[in-house]
């Protein structure tokens, strides 16, 4: 049998049933008596001393338990408490099967057995995941008291900032097309080292910024490429004054989701971390951070913040996008453009349904006419007319939500759709209304509506960390 020590408050903690049912009421390691299984003195000490397996899952408990003991310091006592009651409720719950046909007792004892190995497993596991996401939860907390201040900055660039414990760093140097700027930077460096063979052919690229994590003798040489701007990094650390390449930390490999994201070391509250966040203008609405904090002697601790937003409605485009407006109707259409982009934002189907009640018959006879007959184009993607079901974010010039609007005594089609560049969608937004005149589409206004990301609608948290 086995007793553990424990660190804190809790001195001494008995684990596995047959110490336990003997030491638990015992106040220090020095006064602890193990049970012996040669002196077996109940009904259930002699059915697991006289079972192999039994007491092997009293032994697996014990170490069970000191891992969760040592995993929640805070709530050894607790814990311990809480083991007392499993055992006494086990002795009275056992002891009943006693008289049973053979092997009752030892089933019994067995179940108990393993669904309190799992329960104390799913505790350190937790425990575990807390640890993992702790610095996740702290930047979530932080962001979550500014973001409406920093209402169109990323959230780690607005938790950056001076005074709030979270800092970034810059690149240390950079390699421009040759290994000895690597050898020049190293050597250049306080205590200088050196760049081995391992490492010169581990390298398959020669351009990139090197850089540092605070306080940590970790490197890493980073380059993007393609229009994606997808991100591949190196990384080594200096161990006896020479750099030896190392694997990325858990969550960081350069896979598809390191397209289009930004990188940097830095500290929260003086740990040396290194950052992922991946702040797209798309009309997603979302955002996402990957932090990675250092132990002793290698990232000990890795999670992902996963940000959803409120969209923010703002003149303040991503880009200077065209506008056309001509005649009387200009203004009041810049207005009612908004106010289409941020009903369809909020509820397309909806929207498309109350423009629609508000015709008369021959108003919506006119419409629907003009949509699949006079222009060949609207015709070919009649599909997109409808809203039903549709993401807002889907809206494309290809594929555009087109609403009825009727104002000024005229009946107009509004299509309504993301920007592009050809290479990506943006969240603003582009309104063009078309007059429908004697059936036919005529082009009055094309308007940009600035859209980005508003306040903090939900944060999730997960651990990037590998589960053994």
């Amino acid at each position: 049998m086995t007793y553990i020590h424990a660190s804190g408050n809790l001195r001494f903690a008995c684990a596995g049933l047959l110490l336990a049912l003997g030491c638990l009421l015992l106040p220090s390691p020095s006064q602890a008596q193990s049970i012996e299984c040669k002196k077996p003195s109940t009904a259930v000490e002699r059915a697991i001393c006289g079972d192999e397996s039994l007491t092997a899952l009293d032994l697996s408990l014990a170490g069970v338990l000191k891992s969760a003991l040592a995993a929640t310091p805070d709530q050894g006592i607790a814990l311990m408490s809480d083991q007392r009651r499993w055992l006494s409720a086990l002795g009275r719950q056992c002891r009943k099967k006693r008289r049973d046909p053979a092997g009752a007792m030892p089933a019994c004892l067995a179940d108990a057995y393993r669904a309190r190995i799992s329960e104390l497993n799913g505790m350190v596991k937790d425990a575990a995941s807390r640890s993992t996401t702790a610095s996740c939860k702290l930047i979530a907390d932080r962001y979550r008291d500014i973001a409406e201040h920093y209402p169109l900055d990323t959230p780690l660039a607005a938790v950056a900032e001076p005074g709030s414990g979270i800092t970034l760093s810059a690149p240390s140097g950079a390699m421009n097309g040759s290994l000895s700027d690597l050898v020049d930077w190293a050597q250049a460096q306080t205590p200088p080292f050196t760049i081995t063979e391992e490492l010169k052919q581990a390298l398959d690229f020669t351009n990139g910024a090197i850089e540092k994590l605070p306080n940590a003798n970790f490197y890493s040489i980073t380059t993007q490429h393609g229009a994606a701007q997808c991100i591949e990094s190196f990384y080594f650390m200096v161990k006896d004054e020479g750099a030896q390449h190392v694997g990325p930390p858990p969550g960081f490999e350069d896979d598809a989701s390191a397209c289009g994201v930004h990188r940097a070391y830095g500290t929260i509250d003086n740990t040396p971390a290194l950052f992922e966040e991946a702040y797209d203008t798309s009309p997603s609405m979302k955002s996402s951070i990957k932090v990675a904090t250092w132990g002793t002697d290698q990232f000990a601790a890795a999670c992902k913040l996963s940000f959803s937003f409120v969209p923010l409605f703002t003149y303040r485009m991503l880009k200077d996008w065209d506008n056309s407006c001509s005649g009387y109707e200009c203004e009041p259409m810049r207005v009612e453009a908004y106010r289409l982009a941020k009903a369809v934002q909020k509820d397309p189907t909806g929207t498309q349904r109350k423009l629609l009640g508000e015709l008369s018959s021959d108003q919506q006879l006119e419409y629907t006419t003009a949509i699949e007959d006079a222009n060949s184009d609207l015709a070919a993607t009649g599909d997109a007319t409808v809203a039903d079901g549709r993401d807002p974010s889907t809206f494309t010039e290809e594929s555009p939500l087109r609403l009825p609007y009727f104002n000024w005594g005229q009946l107009y089609v509004a299509s309504l759709y993301h920007f592009t560049d050809g290479s990506q969608y943006f969240s603003d937004w582009r309104v063009k209304f078309e007059k429908i005149e004697d059936g036919r589409l005529l082009p009055v206004a094309a308007l940009s509506v600035g859209m980005t990301k508003g306040q903090v609608e939900d944060v999730s948290i997960t651990s990037l960390m590998p589960h053994n």
